[in-house]
């Protein structure tokens, strides 16, 4: 008797789950990606239907996505030069654009893949969930505008961000002191993160205004559709006014190997930054389908700290919540092997093509103090250049189209004091 009653409640519950999957597919179906959005943060129920409808890839799948986002990032930064110290520095005082127009390319693929995915009710599940990384995080407005500008101003500073410091390892900058910087910043954050946590909560964007198709209350193509075609524009206009070939040729050393045919591309001295954007942007895409995650740099660096630090004082990482969520399991450890694989394949690119370091080098304490500012910069906002400028600014998110306007206004007037002072 017990066991027929016990096989009834069983049958009941798995009725029920399939009435609400059944119920949320409708709902997916008929509903933009904001609304999905809201009811994905509010609607325990129909976040556990949408995760059994859209479930994450099994690790050995998402270990080899997360090698394959290791090359496209790798090579496509070191063919596309942007990790050239003098490359970024020029940008910022505006006296070269190769950074800008990979930045632009990269925001507009990842962009037109989102909106592709978005319009199919059968992939718009992927742009929700991979979007609800983003919409997670409580950082507020004087955290995130504190956090760009520093993120900004470190970079003029060290002349790297903490992604393209992974190609600079890689293709012979070594920037040892930015490095040591970057991780002094992220044990700084995660140590004292609680008790800054009053200031990086502050003005915190309300749940329902995360996203800017959310407060336009129209569905995700409609603003990314505009914006996909201002970088098109964009990118015309400064590959017009300032020829990347022109650019590139001042950066690049003379061709040693002849590029032509399909090994001759993966071989070139440099790739055009649209190119190279191309591959940069497919990342965050992937990321978003096979990880259910967003693409990042920054949390590598806590990762490398918390994990160590997590074996050896356990109980005081535990305590310690700007370290605790770092110290372990496969979130924390994939960004350590992405970072991994794409100084590896910055390295085989560079050796491929015979194309080491060009670069103006950079005083070693200036870039001791770039490192700590652009560690610390992404920590506060929630993201760097590569989860807050292409991942998070692709998804829309409100945060992130705060934030990357403020790298560029730490940055500008960083670099042009810097070089009155020289001067």
């Amino acid at each position: 008797m017990t066991s027929r009653k016990s096989k009834k409640k069983m049958q009941t519950k798995k009725k029920s789950d399939e009435e609400v999957v059944f119920m949320n597919k409708n709902k997916i179906m008929d509903k933009p990606a904001y609304q999905a959005q809201f009811l994905l943060m509010e609607d325990k129920n129909y976040e556990k239907s949408l995760r059994n409808l859209f479930p994450k890839k099994p690790i050995w799948l998402q270990l080899i996505v997360v090698i394959i986002c290791g090359f496209l990032f790798g090579w496509g930064i070191e063919k596309g030069k942007v990790f050239q110290p003098d490359v970024i520095m020029d940008q910022f005082i505006l006296k070269r654009w190769l950074m800008v127009k990979m930045f632009f390319s990269a925001m507009a693929t990842s962009f037109f893949w989102k909106t592709l995915l978005s319009l199919s009710p059968k992939t718009r599940g992927h742009v929700v969930l991979g979007r609800d990384y983003f919409f997670g995080e409580d950082n507020g407005l004087y955290a995130t505008i504190l956090g760009g500008l520093l993120l900004g101003s470190g970079m003029y500073l060290s002349g790297a961000c903490p992604g393209t410091l992974f190609s600079q390892l890689g293709a012979g900058v070594n920037p040892w002191e930015t490095l040591l910087g970057g991780l002094l910043a992220s044990l700084v954050f995660g140590v004292f993160r609680h008790k800054w946590s009053k200031f990086i909560n502050a003005k915190s964007w309300p749940k329902r205004k995360r996203s800017l198709d959310a407060i336009l209350k129209k569905p995700f193509w409609v603003p990314s559709s505009i914006i996909i075609v201002l970088f098109i524009i964009c990118l015309f206009l400064l590959e017009k006014f300032f020829p990347s070939k022109i650019e590139l040729e001042a950066v690049v050393p003379e061709a040693t190997i002849k590029s032509t045919g399909f090994l001759g591309f993966w071989q070139a001295q440099y790739w055009y930054p649209e190119i190279a954007g191309l591959f940069v942007g497919t990342v965050e895409v992937l990321y978003n389908i096979f990880l259910q995650d967003g693409m990042g740099s920054a949390s590598s660096y806590t990762t490398v700290l918390a994990v160590p630090f997590g074996k050896i004082m356990r109980n005081t990482v535990n305590k310690l919540p700007g370290l605790k969520g770092f110290s372990g399991g496969w979130g924390a450890y994939q960004q350590v092997i992405y970072a991994v694989f794409a100084i590896s394949f910055s390295y085989m690119s560079a050796t491929a093509s015979n194309t080491w370091v060009t670069s103006t080098p950079v005083n070693s304490g200036i870039r001791f103090l770039g490192g700590f500012l652009i560690i610390m910069g992404s920590r506060l906002g929630a993201g760097c250049t590569s989860g807050n400028g292409i991942a998070a600014f692709s998804s829309l998110s409100t945060r992130a189209i705060v934030f990357v306007p403020m790298i560029f206004a730490g940055a500008l007037p960083t670099g042009l004091l810097l070089n009155y002072l020289i001067r």
